[in-house]
């Protein structure tokens, strides 16, 4: 295995480039330059009308660069389980994607000559069920989601160098699948269909009014004729041909717009192939070319593992970013932003191996990495060696029980090294539940577990429409075994990150956008509804009739808030058990205090009123890209971090790695608060300056409201009169505690705000300047009296 460092990898890539790998195109573009590896998955536009919404795209020519530099490709629809096209010329997709060129509100489209397409239909059926489509109906009378599972399942792929065997399931019969070129636009397909209780119909390809005809081992359209002498041999209708075929394979009688086998039932096992193309004006020399394809291979022996792929490791070092010194440090695992795969580095999720030596990251991109070396007290050099490629957007890892599951927009999947090199040569769909769309919107984000094993994660809605399926702005939960999915709670519009507290309940967050004024923190229990009126709900659904979040977060504070994290480690003292987030917006790390005024109430049964929260800034030096992921490591007891810049956002690092040490020296910010029927009480980690706490001009306190409409996002309204603006409310005394960490600021007319905004410029006993700021809603004033709170009367 060669290892690079990353101060060679601009020459080691060049060199790779230009030996090795051959000469490749290269556009300048990271998306399209980007070698995936044999395959992507994503949404793709066939033609109109027909979407392929969990496609894998598989580049089936010989030569270097993976799937966006190759010139025939094959695409595989796992909902449906059909080919949904095979086209052929440089070029692959129009890469319109906002994971690619950036692009909202567009699907990619793949581009080139077609040889075939197939359309948005089951693409196998048991004899008699006339291809009845099991998939469920979104709104707009189209199909989403996977197949019933007793008609159609996917089971999952299998890489063998660049080969991409299929796993499926039609009824109770498996099937192991390659599809492949015989070169020049000649495709093939190679079937091992096991046992089968009823006869099964495949269908192959599909033409508008092409009058399909049968003769013996070939099949093929009348319609349309070649249209131009100059177009050469393969400009006419689709035809296939059977080579070596059993008995039991036969074509499909008929005149229509289908070519259709069908496989008698039988208890043996079935194997052959067929061959797809686009004849000239006579069969000849098509029928020619299919007689020289060799029989079909027992693809068994490829679902063992193959050869490795990926065997440059790239090598980093960690380095601090920011001042020395501070409570915090920003600790970069050096993301090999350059490499010789010319992978995009966005990372999107990971999670621990090994007890935390090494750790599994997955790039929105498609990738995931294994990385090398973490989990000392200092952290030296780093590997970072591929895994896995060519998945969905992935934006969540777990590593329940030692296995490595990601969340894409088409599944989660769990990976496997069949044969022990370092490399996944199994993409199990673990989970295929999923009612995936080509909205650019629709990210997949977060894989956590609960208690049981059970997992979670939140699926984001559309951007200015309605929801067309019915996961769409929810929070998902995948049964432990993967054998199920149920939505736990609706109404998010674009969730980024998630915990599963012990009980069950959900703490995610979301952003500001059409109907959520603002960004917020939702404190979420099983069967409710979160007030996004375009994600899945009744059509007469009350909009204010939703759960109101912990807390709104005004943009100015954090214009896209991501992952809460409970804090696990003892390192970091007071802020042991308290629960704290990120920020994909700037990069920074914030404090999530809850109103000590209520304890938890039941929802939705209006037993009291929901859990309100604030934020606080913690003194942490913003990463150069935007956080979204973050997990404790058990072999450091640290905190890590990762992120990417993919949409709008302040920090603008493709993507990145760190981790954040608690050091020994001291910690001044709140930890708490509680709202008084007269004021707020805050409580510090340390004693204050009972001279600049007594100080009320020391303290501003600013309320206002948002207006919830269908637009995007809301202004600052008044609370205390009408039209824009924020309102400041007087502060005529502030009471320092007995011990000198709690302070009652007199604020006689608090009153419920959406939002309210308290600074501070104190000092602690020892000099030290302490200019905080606590930042939440207050759904309803606490009963108490500061000077009861800080007394501890009841």
């Amino acid at each position: 295995m060669r290892h690079l460092t990353a101060a060679g990898l601009t020459v080691a890539a060049a060199v790779v480039l230009a030996g090795a790998l051959g000469a490749q195109e290269l556009t300048g573009h990271p998306w399209s330059d980007m070698d995936y590896g044999p395959f992507k998955v994503h949404s793709y536009i066939v033609e109109p009308g027909n979407n392929a919404n969990k496609g894998i795209a598989i580049r089936v020519d010989e030569g270097p660069g993976g799937v966006a530099k190759g010139t025939e490709f094959l695409l595989f629809d796992t909902d449906t389980l059909r080919w949904a096209a095979g086209w052929t010329g440089p070029g692959f997709m129009d890469w319109n994607s906002i994971n690619y060129n950036g692009r909202h509100v567009v699907e990619p489209a793949i581009v080139g000559d077609m040889v075939f397409t197939n359309p948005d239909a089951p693409g196998w059926s048991r004899a008699g069920d006339d291809f009845r489509d099991t998939r469920i109906t979104g709104r707009g009378g189209r199909r989403f989601g996977p197949q019933d599972r007793a008609a159609a399942h996917w089971l999952g792929h299998y890489l063998h160098g660049d080969q991409i065997v299929l796993h499926y399931r039609v009824g109770a019969t498996e099937v192991l699948e390659l599809g492949a070129s015989e070169g020049g636009g000649l495709f093939s397909r190679t079937l091992d269909i096991g046992p089968r209780n009823a006869d099964l119909v495949v269908q192959l390809a599909h033409q508008p009014n092409g009058r399909a005809w049968s003769d013996g081992e070939a099949a093929g359209f009348r319609m349309p004729r070649p249209n131009a002498p100059e177009r050469g041999e393969h400009s006419g209708p689709t035809i296939a041909a059977l080579v070596g075929a059993p008995a039991a394979v036969r074509w499909v009688e008929g005149d229509g717009e289908d070519l259709r086998l069908r496989v008698q039932a039988g208890d043996e096992p079935v194997r052959f192939k067929v061959v797809i193309g686009r004849r000239g004006r006579s069969n000849a020399g098509f029928l020619a070319r299919a007689a020289g394809v060799e029989l079909a291979a027992d693809l068994e022996p490829l679902t063992r593992g193959g050869p490795a792929q990926w065997t440059e490791t790239v090598t980093t070092e960690s380095r601090v970013l920011g001042r020395r010194g501070g409570p915090f440090e920003l600790e970069a695992i050096t993301t090999p932003l350059e490499n010789p795969y010319r992978a995009w580095m966005r990372l999107g999720g990971f999670d621990f191996l090994d007890g935390g030596k090494r750790a599994v990251v997955a790039t929105w991109m498609g990738d995931v990495w294994l990385v090398d070396g973490l989990g000392g007290e200092e952290i030296g050099a780093i590997t970072w060696k591929r895994f896995a490629t060519g998945m969905y957007e992935p934006l969540g890892v777990n590593t329940r029980g030692g296995e490595i599951f990601v969340t894409s927009r088409d599944q989660i999947t769990r990976l496997h090294d069949l044969n022990g090199d370092g490399e996944a040569d199994h993409y199990e769909a673990f989970n295929h539940d999923a009612q995936a769309s080509a909205h650019f919107h629709e990210f997949a984000v977060g894989l956590e577990t609960d208690k049981d094993g059970n997992f979670y994660y939140a699926k984001g809605a559309g951007h200015d429409f309605d929801a067309r399926v019915p996961q769409h702005g929810t929070i998902l939960k995948v049964a432990a075994d993967g054998s199920s999915t149920e939505i736990v709670a609706n109404g998010f519009r674009a969730p980024n990150g998630l915990v599963v507290n012990p009980d069950g309940s959900v703490i995610v967050t979301d952003q500001e956008g059409h109907w959520i004024p603002e960004n917020r923190i939702n404190w979420v229990e099983p069967g409710t509804f979160h007030g996004y009126m375009r994600a899945w709900r009744e059509p007469d659904r009350d909009p204010d009739d939703f759960v109101q979040p912990a807390t709104w977060i005004h943009h100015d504070v954090d214009r896209s808030p991501s992952a809460p994290v409970w804090v696990r480690s003892d390192r970091w003292g007071e802020l042991d058990e308290s629960l704290i987030y990120l920020s994909y917006g700037n990069g920074k790390m914030f404090s999530v205090l809850f109103d000590q005024a209520f304890a938890r109430v039941p929802f939705p049964d209006g037993d009291g009123p929901p859990r309100q929260a604030a934020v606080t800034e913690l003194p942490v030096t913003a990463a150069p890209t935007g956080l979204i992921r973050g997990r404790f490591n058990p072999a450091d007891d640290h905190l890590y971090v990762c992120g990417l810049f993919a949409w709008a956002g302040d920090r603008t690092q493709p993507g990145g790695f760190y981790r954040v040490r608690r050091t020994d020296q001291p910690l001044r910010i709140p930890v708490a608060y509680e709202t008084a029927r007269d004021g707020i009480v805050v409580r510090f980690n340390t004693e204050l300056d009972p001279d600049a706490a007594v100080d009320p001009g020391n303290y501003s306190m600013r309320i206002w409201q948002y207006l919830r409409q269908a637009s995007y996002g809301s202004e600052d309204y008044h609370v205390l009169g009408e039209g824009v603006g924020e309102d400041d409310l007087a502060i005529p005394s502030a009471t320092l505690s007995e011990d000198g960490r709690s302070v009652f600021i007199e604020i006689p007319d608090i009153l419920p705000a959406q939002q309210f905004h308290l600074e501070m410029n104190l000092r602690s006993r020892d000099g030290a300047r302490i200019r905080e700021f606590v930042h939440g809603t207050i759904h309803e004033p606490g009963p108490r009296g500061g000077a009861e709170i800080l007394a501890g009367v009841d």
